[in-house]
C-alpha cells in the first residue's frame, strides 16, 4: 500500500533498461498505482489499525466562496479500508467534530474480534480526552507518518464517486485537476448527502468487515 513513484519508477526504469525497452513515463506511472489504490489490489504490511484523518471535496456549496470545500473527518480501518465512521462539515468556521466521531467509533466496536489501535494525528490527540485500559494502549503517541498521507495510499484518487483530496493547500492550486463533477452549487444538506452516498459506495467494493475492539473510552 506504500507503494509511490519515489519507489515504483526506479524498480520500472531499470527493468525496463535491463529488457531493452522504453520505459513508461513517470506520469503514466502514477497513474497506474492510482488505479490500483483505487481497485483495492494493495497489500498492507503494517498491524491493522484503525486511522483517522480528513478528506476534502471539490462541491461547490451555496452562498461559499468558490474555494470552500466540504470536509469529511474518516476513521478508516485497514487493511480493509472501510470506513467505520465519520463526521462531515460544509463550513470550514465549524470543522467535523472528532470526539462525536470517535463517540460513534467507540459504539460500534465489538466487545470481540481483533484489537486495533488508533492511528491518528497529534493535534487531534491532544483535542480528545482519551482514557485507555491498562492491557493495552489505544492511541498510537508516536507517529512517524501522516495520517493523511496513510489516506490518500489507501484511497487513492477515487472516494466512491468523488475525487478526494488529502491537502486542500495544494488541491487550490491545481482547481482544474481537482474539481468534481458538480454543475451548479448544492445546498449543504445535498453536499452532506452526496459525500455520505460515495462513502457507502467505497464501503460496498471494499472487503467484509470482521468485528474489531479499541481500548478507549472517550469523556466528552
Amino acid at each position: 500500500m506504500s507503494a509511490d513513484i519515489s519507489n515504483v519508477a526506479p524498480v520500472v526504469e531499470e527493468t525496463c533498461r535491463q529488457l531493452g525497452i522504453k520505459p513508461p513515463s513517470r506520469p503514466t506511472i502514477y497513474n497506474q498505482i492510482l488505479l490500483e489504490r483505487a481497485a483495492g489490489n494493495l497489500h498492507y504490511d503494517d498491524e491493522p489499525c484503525v486511522v483517522i484523518g480528513r478528506i476534502w471535496f471539490h462541491i461547490p456549496i451555496e452562498e461559499k466562496p468558490d474555494n470552500a470545500m466540504p470536509c469529511a473527518l474518516v476513521a478508516v480501518v485497514l487493511p480493509e479500508r472501510v470506513v467505520l465512521a465519520h463526521e462531515i462539515s460544509t463550513d470550514q468556521n465549524s470543522p467535523p467534530s472528532i470526539q462525536k466521531m470517535l463517540r460513534k467509533l467507540a459504539d460500534r466496536a465489538s466487545n470481540h474480534g481483533k484489537l486495533r489501535k488508533i492511528l491518528m494525528d497529534p493535534i487531534d490527540h491532544a483535542a480528545t480526552r482519551l482514557i485507555r485500559k491498562r492491557s493495552s494502549t489505544a492511541v498510537d503517541d508516536d507517529i512517524k507518518r501522516s495520517t493523511q498521507r496513510v489516506l490518500a495510499q489507501a484511497f487513492g484518487d477515487k472516494m466512491g464517486n468523488l475525487l478526494p483530496i488529502y491537502r486542500p493547500g495544494a488541491a487550490l492550486s491545481k482547481p482544474k485537476y481537482n474539481m468534481g463533477t458538480h454543475d451548479r452549487p448544492l445546498t449543504p444538506a445535498m453536499a452532506t448527502a452526496v459525500i455520505e452516498q460515495a462513502i457507502v459506495i467505497s464501503n460496498m467494493s471494499r472487503s467484509r468487515m470482521v468485528p474489531y475492539q479499541i481500548n478507549v473510552d472517550v469523556a466528552i
